[in-house]
């Protein structure tokens, strides 16, 4: 193993792990260590496209890899994780997990492996806090290990670790933000709006409108709020491809009412159809929302915003495009036509974004 090289530098600082935002580089891991007499507290802040990139899907299903991933040894001892966390930093589309560690003895040597994450251009800037000083390192594919004689720099500087560190402050979004967010999440959902725009191609009367989203909403606000809240969860391929295929869905359905006009019935009930699906959209809205992150200490408010959001959302880009078509549909000589292209359209779509989803890259 080779011991890396560190860097030192001294600040007036707490006993904290703060990621030193002024050398953040977008695509970069960025670890922050804090060291107690008997433990550890690591920082470590991954951006969201690394995430996706790296096939961790969401931040959960990293979390659990990190806490096995990011091993600290003090000498021949395995440090236990004994607490994580995570939180959204939306200013840098990154996440920050943080991860406590019990060493059960005083530190002599520490040995830190980062497992996670392979690839030739993969790099990680750590860095270690020692009483008020830093120590700053690197590592990357080619080293996964670093060595710091914590005991030797103690005697040789005169440096003392505290017993215990103060709680990490985190940054707090406004509540406000959560409706925003919702509202953008369905106008940039382009599988939401192709599934709802197939929705409304055949209908007539804004009751009819009214009754749908109505079951849209009430269905994607459930599984919203519990997958939200971890209450249930699906692999986020499998929400994504349940998605798609609701697309499909609904596109086909259409063109089978378009041929059989007769067939009413199907367009009745289809309230109870886009409450089905829309209990599989409300997972995709949730993953939307675990990016975010909800705050704790209003977790109610921020998950009623971003249902407002999402339903604002719905009714901006549903009711302008109903009132259009029907306006255009009554003046065409061969009225089926915008339904047809638009049905054909929708399938289309789908089945892209199914494929897209379901075939590995």
């Amino acid at each position: 193993m080779l011991t890396v090289a560190l860097l030192f530098s001294t600040a007036a600082q707490p006993h904290v792990p703060a990621i030193n935002w002024d050398l953040y580089e977008p695509g970069v891991i960025h670890t922050s260590i804090a060291l107690t007499d008997k433990g550890a507290r690591v920082l470590y802040a991954v951006s969201v496209p690394q995430l996706k990139a790296g096939g961790y899907g969401d931040y959960t299903g990293f979390l659990s890899v990190a806490v096995d991933g990011i091993v600290l040894r003090s000498g021949e001892s395995r440090c236990d994780v004994s607490g994580s966390a995570v939180w959204h930093d939306a200013a840098r589309a990154s996440y920050n997990f943080e991860l406590s560690y019990d060493c059960h003895a005083e530190h002599e040597t520490l040995y830190i492996v980062d497992n996670l994450f392979r690839g030739s251009d993969y790099l990680n800037r750590v860095s270690i806090h020692l009483d008020f000083n830093t120590l700053r390192a690197e590592i990357n594919d080619g080293e996964r290990e670093i060595e710091i004689p914590v005991g030797y720099l103690l005697w040789e500087r005169g440096w003392t670790l505290p017993v215990t560190l103060p709680a990490i402050e985190r940054p707090k979004k406004p509540i406000m933000d959560y409706f925003k967010q919702g509202f953008e999440h369905v106008v940039g959902g382009y599988d939401h709006l192709a599934f709802l725009f197939g929705v409304i191609l055949l209908v007539v009367r804004l009751r009819d409108l009214a009754l749908l989203v109505t079951a849209f909403t009430l269905a994607h606000s459930i599984t919203l709020t519990l997958a939200a809240l971890d209450v249930i969860a699906i692999p986020v391929r499998l929400a994504e491809a349940a998605i798609a295929f609701s697309i499909i869905y609904i596109g086909f359905e259409n063109l089978l009412n378009l041929r059989h006009r007769g067939m009413r019935g199907t367009l009745q009930r289809r309230w109870v159809t886009t409450f089905l699906f829309g209990l599989i959209h409300g997972f995709g809205f949730s993953y939307q929302l675990r990016e975010i992150g909800l705050p704790q200490e209003s977790m109610v408010p921020a998950l009623l915003l971003f249902n407002l959001g999402v339903e604002a959302g719905q009714l901006a880009v549903v009711v302008a495009p109903f009132l259009l078509l029907r306006w255009c549909i009554e003046r065409l000589h061969y009225r089926m036509w915008p339904e047809l292209v638009g049905s054909t359209a929708v399938i289309l779509l789908g089945m892209n974004w199914f494929y897209l989803r379901v075939v590995p890259v």
